[in-house]
C-alpha cells in the first residue's frame, strides 16, 4: 500500500506542476504582452485565419495601423470587410476577457515576438467558438 500512495504522489505532483506552466494563466499572458509592447509596432501586418462554428475566413494579410485595422487581403488580393479581425493588441484583450469568462480554451505565443499565435475562445457546444491564428507578423515601417 505504501508503494501507491508514493506513485500516487509522484503522478499528483506532476500534474500541479504541469498545471503551474499553463500557457493559459494571466502570467504568461503580461508576459508575451510585455514582449509585444516592447516591439513597439505603429504600422505591421499578419497572415491570420478565422474559425467559427458558422464558417471560416483565410488566410488573409491583415494591416495594422496605429492599432487599428486598415485593410483585409485575401489570397487572390481582393479586399474584404475589416470587420472581425483583429489588431494583436485586440487579441490579447480578447484573451484576457476570456480568461475572466473562463472562456479561454487555448493560447499560444510566438516565442520570439510575444503574439498570440493562436487563441481558441468561446463555448465550440453551444456555436459561440472562434479561433484566430496568426502567423508572419512583420513591421512594413514607422509612424511618428
Amino acid at each position: 500500500m505504501p508503494c501507491l500512495v508514493g506513485r500516487v504522489g509522484t503522478v499528483l505532483s506532476l500534474v500541479v506542476l504541469a498545471a503551474c506552466s499553463d500557457p493559459t494563466e494571466p502570467e504568461s499572458l503580461r508576459e508575451a504582452r510585455q514582449k509585444w509592447d516592447e516591439l513597439n509596432f505603429s504600422l505591421y501586418e499578419y497572415v491570420g485565419t478565422r474559425t467559427a462554428f458558422v464558417g471560416s475566413s483565410g488566410p488573409v494579410t491583415v494591416t495594422v495601423h496605429n492599432n487599428q485595422v486598415v485593410s483585409v487581403v485575401d489570397a487572390n488580393g481582393a479586399e474584404v470587410p475589416t470587420f472581425g479581425w483583429p489588431t494583436i493588441d485586440g487579441l490579447f484583450d480578447q484573451a484576457a476577457q476570456a480568461i475572466a469568462r473562463d472562456e479561454l480554451n487555448q493560447i499560444e505565443f510566438d516565442e520570439g515576438m510575444g503574439y498570440p499565435t493562436l487563441v481558441d475562445t468561446g463555448d465550440w457546444t453551444l456555436d459561440g467558438g472562434v479561433r484566430h491564428t496568426i502567423s508572419s507578423v512583420r513591421s512594413i515601417g514607422y509612424t511618428f
